[in-house]
């Protein structure tokens, strides 16, 4: 009843949301795109059915004060229930609902051909027949908003989407990793001090590329790194030592990391996140498993200052790494490549990795390190620059001595 009648003032619909509803069921039982209508018959009767409910229901949430995309997903699945619609099939039209504008919104508004904007579209839609459903129904919607909506133009750009998010089906990791990223930014929207940002802030925050950041931290942890970062101009850092040593750094400069580990390798690394954030900036949080003595501490802060002048050869000692315990993986993703090193730990061994990097301009755009037992497990995001996928074999060769 609440949608019987009422008027879109939006300059994009041009009926009311009760007939908007009732063209957009026409345009579902009548598809003119040869594409869109194969993938419609390849759905069974019950899962045709899901669909025509959804695409009657999918605006069904509008007029209330709460987001009509979960207004309207609620709405479906008391109906569906009703119906005794298998639970499955009850699920995937909450997610359609949810997210009926996405494909649209994405196609037309953010860079199609940028692989963050793909991951975070497909995660939302993980598997190829919601993939499929989502597509029908984005037609199906536009087609029922007026005249020339769904023109070649909007055509092409949704079904460029629809191809590259298809491309990522298969990359299970990393759509998880952009559904856990996608549920972070979202809190963080909600954050009241990242509310309080800039526009241009909070853009930045959000396009940050290292999914490390928004995996391990919460929204207000991310924010505060933020903010520190906002204010940095060539390096700022904190130390903490209560239960164990850690050292927090914030850079534009370069930054000698390897002379830093060398200079400290008396200490266990039990845990290093290197994070790339916005303005060439990046965040480094580097975890030992000692706490050291209150006199150490400026020792410590000279190391740091020292690093960002010494630019020499840090580690003159032989590191034992050989072929075996490295995995490289160039086809991680169209923009990064992917490099795990699983070893036993040594003083000097991230010294001696990070130094590798820097004498070859490779780019860390995030790398989590742990050791556990007296053995390393290092992951490191790389960035497709050239100079580490067309370098594989030397970098191997650097990094164990030929052996």
């Amino acid at each position: 009843k609440k949608v019987v009648d009422l008027p879109q003032f939006d300059g994009y619909h041009q009926y009311a949301v009760d007939i908007h509803s009732i063209r957009c069921m026409y345009h579902l039982e009548h598809i003119e795109d040869d594409f869109i209508r194969s993938l419609f018959e390849n759905f069974n009767e019950d899962e045709k059915g899901m669909l025509k409910i959804v695409t009657f229901l999918h605006d069904a949430g509008k007029g209330r004060k709460r987001d009509h995309h979960h207004v309207g997903a609620s709405l479906f699945k008391v109906f569906a229930h009703k119906l005794h619609m298998d639970e499955k099939l009850i699920k995937m039209g909450e997610t359609l609902i949810l997210y009926h504008t996405l494909m649209s919104n994405v196609a037309q508004r953010e860079d199609i051909y940028n692989e963050k904007v793909i991951l975070g579209f497909a995660s939302h839609f993980p598997n190829q027949k919601m993939l499929d459903m989502i597509y029908v129904l984005t037609y199906a919607d536009m087609s029922g908003v007026g005249a020339d909506i769904y023109n070649s133009f909007s055509a092409k750009l949704i079904r460029t989407l629809y191809k590259h998010a298809k491309e990522m089906l298969g990359k299970t990791t990393m759509l998880d990793e952009a559904a856990k990223r996608a549920k972070k930014e979202q809190s963080l929207k909600k954050n009241i001090d990242f509310m309080t940002l800039k526009k241009s802030e909070q853009k930045k925050i959000l396009n940050i590329p290292s999914n490390l950041l928004f995996l391990r931290y919460h929204p207000q942890r991310i924010v505060d790194i933020s903010k520190k970062a906002f204010e940095t101009t060539e390096y700022q850092y904190h130390i903490s030592n209560h239960a164990h040593l850690t050292i927090e750094i914030i850079r534009s400069d370069n930054f000698n990391l390897a002379y830093l580990l060398s200079k400290m390798n008396n200490l266990d690394i039990v845990n290093m996140d290197i994070c790339k954030l916005f303005n060439e900036l990046k965040y480094f949080k580097i975890d030992f498993a000692q706490k050291i003595d209150k006199e150490e501490i400026t020792l410590i802060e000279e190391f740091i200052h020292h690093a960002f002048r010494h630019q020499h050869k840090s580690v003159e000692h032989i590191i034992d790494i050989h072929k075996k315990d490295i995995t490289i993986d160039c086809e991680h993703s169209k923009t990064y490549a992917l490099m795990h090193l699983k070893n036993k730990d040594q003083k000097g061994l991230l010294a001696y990795v990070i130094e590798t990097f820097d004498e070859m301009s490779i780019d860390i755009v995030t790398a989590k390190v742990h050791t556990l037992k007296n053995r390393v497990r290092d992951m490191f995001l790389i960035e497709k620059n050239g100079n580490f996928c067309h370098n594989v074999d030397r970098i191997i060769e650097k990094l164990t001595g030929e052996k």
